[in-house]
């Protein structure tokens, strides 16, 4: 024995156990002896295994997903935030968002309103996916789609949320796109309706002045005038 204490994990069996020994000594300091103790830290290290698995498979599923994934604490202190979601924002590294605030991602016209829906959130109502202005590192927009859950304690308070974020920038650009095609076309068949309405009110004109005359120079003249109306 050199006087040291060392642990050490050892196995009976299936049984894992953590084990500590130290020397024992005399009124003079010198060895007599030792003193063990061992810990049976099977379940522990097993349960440790199982929140460990279930870490890497949910890593897994958040960065497969093509959303990005926040979660923050009650006030909006972003605690994770998945590699999508910090590349939609135009960030490299999760480290850039950790510790700031959810809501410094939405753009200044929109940061009210969105702080307006997070409190619903937080008061336990059901908010749908909402779209938002969303603001990047080099400080340009986009449009993202976010929805919001509340992240509840084992006693059944709410400790946080979890937010989905997506760009939907492609969407609203081809809905504005078809909405102005839409207001075009109302606006030429609107056009076209007024034309066509004044050409036959002309065209009514031209008949009853032609039923009253009976000179064949005026007949002639208002059947031309039929023709190119």
């Amino acid at each position: 024995l050199a006087g040291e204490t060392v642990s050490y994990d050892a196995r009976y069996g299936d049984r894992i156990f953590v084990a500590h020994v130290e020397p024992m000594r005399s009124p003079d300091g010198s060895i007599t002896g030792t003193l063990g103790i061992a810990y049976d830290v099977t379940d522990m290290q097993r349960a440790q295994e199982v929140i460990r698995r279930a870490e890497q498979l949910y890593r897994s599923l958040v960065d497969a997903t093509p959303d990005g994934i926040c979660i923050t604490t009650r006030e909006g202190t972003i605690a994770y935030a998945s590699s999508r979601a910090v590349r939609l924002f135009g960030g490299s590294s999760p480290d850039e968002a950790i510790g700031s605030s959810i809501s410094d991602w939405i753009a200044a016209d929109d940061r009210e309103r969105a702080k307006e829906d997070l409190q619903k959130v937080m008061a336990g109502l059901h908010m749908p996916a909402t779209a938002y202005r969303a603001v990047r590192r080099d400080g340009s927009t986009f449009w993202a789609e976010i929805s919001v859950s509340v992240i509840q304690d084992a006693a059944g308070g709410i400790s946080g949320m979890v937010a989905s974020i997506r760009d939907i920038t492609d969407r609203i650009g081809s809905q504005d796109a078809l909405r102005i095609a839409n207001t075009k076309l109302n606006l030429l068949s609107s056009i076209t309706r007024h034309d066509i309405l004044n050409k036959l009110m002309i065209i009514e004109g031209y008949l009853a002045l032609l039923n009253e005359t009976t000179d064949p120079r005026q007949s002639q003249a208002f059947m031309d005038k039929i023709g190119t109306a």
